[in-house]
């Protein structure tokens, strides 16, 4: 006799198939937990980054200086489109599931415009940004800084109620 599901209750049943059943469903959250998590450290990954490009700006105007190889530039879009699809995972289970489900879309699209800009592109626009002055570069930190910190809170533990 195996188990009914009546809405999120367990019908009564043997009590192997109830504890598999119980099982997969714990294993599905466990997943989602997982890449929930990624998505938190991402998102302090992206502040503590958002941080140190705020207060030393002149570090990433000399950082930009350097040649970028192709490797690195299909490293970057691989990188891009694995937090992107990240982030779309995460959402279901986030505080903030449509800012995620967007920010995702965003980083998928960005990863896959990459290596179209190709490496000339990317070191023009990275010379772009570096003659732009400290101001630009501030911004763009005190940028990441808020969206990281807005994905931490939407992936954050969430309080339980007493």
């Amino acid at each position: 006799m195996r188990p009914r599901v009546c809405g999120n209750v367990l019908a009564p049943g043997p009590p192997a198939a109830r504890r598999r059943q119980l099982e997969a469903r714990f294993a599905r959250q466990r997943g989602l937990d997982t890449v929930r998590l990624l998505t938190l450290a991402v998102g302090l990954l992206i502040t503590a980054a958002g941080m140190v490009v705020t207060l030393l700006p002149s570090g990433v105007t000399r950082f930009a200086r350097h040649s970028i190889t192709p490797l690195e530039l299909y490293a970057s879009a691989i990188t891009r489109v694995g937090i992107g699809f990240c982030f779309i995972l995460a959402a279901h289970t986030s505080r903030m599931p449509r800012l995620l489900r967007v920010l995702g879309i965003i980083a998928v699209i960005a990863g896959a415009a990459t290596p179209l800009l190709g490496v000339n592109g990317a070191q023009a626009i990275a010379t772009w940004v570096s003659q732009q002055g400290l101001g630009l570069v501030r911004v763009f930190g005190l940028l990441a800084l808020a969206i990281g910190a807005t994905i931490v809170y939407a992936c954050g533990p969430q309080r339980r109620a007493a």
